[in-house]
């Protein structure tokens, strides 16, 4: 099956866009450069399966992997299987593609963001955009869900100074801040404290996040 899917993927390779991506750093081992509604079509041919899926998932192709997030047959994501599922997120296209696709659609959503956004890198990054994607669909979810949210992500603030990783931050802090004035005061409040801490990211989240939410 993968080597149909593959010689299926190839009919569209486009080698120009593969070697902007990676010029971009979206660096993959193998990548036919395909668009996403190209992968889309191809991923709407294919019956949902979570083995085959996840098996999709380990290969070396980036087409193989995007395909993968589209054909989860499951809704309640194996919270034990994460770390090891998060391993696999290793570019920015990848960890949006996971909070969008797989992750944002799960009835566990929020459990899969609180561990997300405490690990390394492009896994936290898929977590920032997790919790963004679930604020901003969900807003009239109780306050107790985005205080816990809040909490978290102040708690585990972006482990480098990536740029994908502080503007993830921002965006989920602004997020939560427009569900409601109290939940924008307590925003502005955790801003101005870190920026006591670091002046150089609190000045970066005053930019973000501050301007976005007056």
């Amino acid at each position: 099956m993968h080597q149909a899917l593959i010689k299926e993927v190839a009919k569209f390779e486009n080698a120009i866009t593969s070697q902007a991506m990676s010029r971009l750093g979206l660096n993959y081992e193998v990548s036919y450069g395909l668009a996403i509604s190209q992968l889309e079509s191809i991923a709407g041919i294919i019956d949902k399966d979570d083995n085959y899926a996840q098996y999709l998932w380990q290969q070396k192709e980036r087409e193989s992997k995007l395909i993968a997030l589209r054909i989860f047959e499951t809704q309640e994501f194996d919270i034990d299987k994460l770390n090891e599922f998060a391993a696999g997120i290793t570019t920015v296209e990848l960890a949006e593609q996971a909070a969008m696709k797989l992750f944002a659609n799960q009835t566990n959503v929020i459990a899969l963001a609180l561990q997300l956004i405490k690990l390394p890198n492009f896994a936290q990054l898929a977590g920032y955009l997790t919790v963004s994607r679930f604020a901003m669909l969900n807003k009239t979810a109780e306050n107790s869900i985005f205080e816990n949210l809040l909490d978290e992500l102040l708690a585990n603030k972006p482990s480098s100074d990536a740029i994908y990783l502080r503007r993830a931050f921002a965006q989920a802090l602004v997020r939560i801040a427009l569900i409601n004035t109290d939940f924008a005061d307590k925003v502005k409040k955790s801003v101005a404290e870190i920026a006591a801490e670091d002046e150089k990211f609190g000045n970066y989240l005053k930019q973000e996040v501050i301007i976005m939410i007056y």
